[in-house]
């Protein structure tokens, strides 16, 4: 059986090939939005909305929906939160207050935040850079975070909460030992920082960073407008869930964003725009202290060196929205994936900015125990709409045709083989570890298919008849 099917691997590596010659920027983008349609089409996300830059530019990629009941398509001005990621937002706020003069790295946050007492061991004061590289030996939480609501758990947590917690808290170990990501130690900086500004957080946010990038859809409340586009979250089971509020933690968490937004934020991050914090945003990328011999923290963001390329990143997840940023600055690259679901989509990310970072297997590629899958009949009138003939590359076109009520796929020079359903959608061979999902236009026709085999995702455009 294996030789049989050579052929499909020599098809593959025809297709590498021809990767060169029709573009390798296209691909990258066509690959992305596959994945992500992939994501929806399995019922992973209801809604998701992509964006990558590279030397050709930018491109916004979409799936799904608003929500399941809103079935208004995503768009690049959808709004999402952005969780965590917000606290690379915070880095950026603290080089761009260290740059002004306002505060310096090595200040003790003490000096910054009077209306409180800020813990200390062993005479060894917290620093502003230990609150920014989770090394402050705060801990994720404090101990008196009680949600009255645990589906909106930051909602009534209060400063004078934050301030009772700290000014008590007792540090286990001296600041700036040992890396402990802390949503407390990031929240306590944007506040203060706001603080020293005298305004909250999210009018230091806007007249510091959204402002000067012209980042319009960038804020913490949701104003008309806003709300209008938001894309609604979902837990990991599907059901919609209530939004998050950060009134206190803000810099932990609070941010709300669009995927043209985020682009506008990358390319700056990238040197890609002439703005005033170019400064600022070189300095929050540079690594500070080194988590493992791959993973370093800068200020606010993680930077990751994979197979000699660095990637500055961060992601973040709500109760119903997982997002992630992350930049390659050697080659003016980065990818922004933002999903309506509470479910990683980390993998994409990676993935695109650097290929041998492998994928979530369960999305790309088939079990291998095909008893994990389960076979199901679909309407022979939905299957019409996916026979014709798909190109992957050059010269080597797949042709899908229809036997009865299933349908039968051949390679260039291969035998046929059948695929068998396991969503109207999503098909699978059962002699070839690989998978094959259709894109369907509004009346059910596939305007192309996306073959999955040996980690390798190949979009392939129908082909006129």
């Amino acid at each position: 059986m294996r030789n049989r099917f050579n052929l499909f691997v020599t098809g593959m590596l025809m297709l590498t090939a021809a990767r060169g010659m029709s573009g390798e920027e296209k691909t990258r983008a066509d690959v992305l939005h596959a994945l992500i349609q992939q994501r929806v089409e399995f019922k992973y996300s209801v809604g998701i909305a992509a964006g990558i830059i590279d030397e050709t530019g930018s491109r916004v990629l979409t799936a799904g929906t608003l929500s399941k009941k809103d079935v208004s398509p995503v768009t690049g001005d959808s709004v999402f939160e952005i969780g965590s990621i917000s606290k690379a937002f915070t880095g950026v706020l603290l080089a761009a207050a260290i740059e002004r003069g306002d505060v310096k790295l090595d200040d003790a946050a003490s000096t910054h935040l009077k209306a409180t007492k800020i813990p200390q061991k062993n005479g060894e004061p917290i620093l502003l850079r230990h609150l920014a590289q989770h090394t402050s030996a705060l801990p994720r939480m404090p101990t008196n975070f009680a949600p009255k609501n645990p589906a909106n758990p930051y909602a009534d947590y209060t400063v004078e909460d934050m301030y009772a917690f700290v000014s008590v808290g007792a540090l286990s170990r001296s600041p700036g030992q040992k890396y402990d990501y802390s949503n407390l130690g990031m929240g306590l900086l944007g506040h203060l920082l706001a603080v020293k500004a005298g305004m909250d957080y999210e009018k230091f946010l806007e007249s510091t960073l959204c402002e000067p990038l012209r980042m319009k859809s960038t804020a913490i409340t949701l104003t008309p407008d806003l709300r209008k586009r938001l894309a609604f979250g979902h837990n990991g089971s599907g059901v919609q869930v209530e939004n998050w509020d950060f009134p206190t933690l803000a810099g932990a968490g609070a941010i709300r964003s669009t995927v043209n937004d985020m682009l506008l934020f990358a390319r700056a991050n990238l040197s890609l725009t002439e703005t005033k914090l170019k400064t600022a945003l070189e300095a929050s990328h540079a690594s500070r202290f080194k988590m493992t011999d791959e993973m370093s923290i800068a200020l606010g963001w993680h930077v990751l060196t994979k197979n000699g390329t660095e990637i500055i990143w961060h992601n973040g997840q709500t109760g119903g929205y997982h997002s992630f940023i992350g930049l390659v600055k050697a080659t003016k690259r980065a990818v922004v994936i933002l999903s309506n679901s509470e479910l990683s989509i980390d993998d994409i990310g990676f993935h695109l900015l650097e290929p041998r970072i492998p994928l979530e297997p369960r999305f790309f590629t088939a079990r291998k125990d095909l008893s994990e899958r389960q076979e199901i009949e679909v309407k022979t009138e939905i299957l019409d709409g996916y026979v014709g003939h798909y190109e992957l590359a050059p010269g080597f076109v797949l042709s899908v045709t229809k036997e009865g009520k299933s349908l039968t796929v051949q390679a260039t020079g291969q035998p046929r083989a059948p695929i068998f359903a396991e969503s109207e959608k999503s098909f699978f061979y059962k002699i070839v570890d690989a998978q094959i999902v259709f894109t369907t236009d509004a009346n059910g026709k596939a305007k192309s298919l996306t073959l999955y085999q040996g980690g390798a995702v190949i979009p392939s455009k129908r082909l006129k008849e």
